[in-house]
């Protein structure tokens, strides 16, 4: 082998090296990039979900999707089609273009209300008795 033929076989694998660097560095940032746009996407369908005060079933029934799916969509685990999202902007009565707006948007995302549930006292429940052997009975504590 003479030393032209070395020369070509060091940069055609280098070469090749770095362009499978180059080419793995690009994939894992479309990953990053794809990542980013599905969890402002589904930031912002559930945004317009809780203005709108509907559920995910109720939002699913309208759009024709599973519970599931508008779930799945709101966490960021899937890539909805572009007429999934139509579907599920025309049931929240807005726009393609508002939901890909609310994506942009920096605002905070929506927050969960949650009803807090307090304990009713109940009335009718009998003491227990002082010496701790069971309950009194209502004429007992007269």
């Amino acid at each position: 082998m003479n030393s032209a033929s070395l020369i070509y076989d060091f940069y055609s694998t280098n070469t090749k090296q770095i362009i499978n660097a180059k080419f793995c560095l690009l994939t894992e940032l479309r990953r990053a990039v794809e990542l980013k746009f599905r969890k402002a996407l589904g930031r912002a369908v559930r945004r317009l979900r809780i203005q709108a005060a509907i559920t995910q079933e109720d939002l699913a029934f309208e759009a024709g999707l599973e519970r599931s799916y508008v779930s799945s969509i709101e966490l960021a685990h899937k890539d909805p089609s572009f007429t999934t999202l139509q579907k599920i902007a025309a049931a929240l009565n807005h726009s393609l273009l508002d939901l890909f707006q609310i994506c942009n948007d920096p605002a905070k995302p929506a927050q969960v209300m949650r009803l807090k549930q307090t304990p009713q006292p109940v009335s009718s429940c009998p003491a227990p008795d002082a010496a701790g052997g069971g309950y009194r009975s209502r004429s007992s504590h007269q």
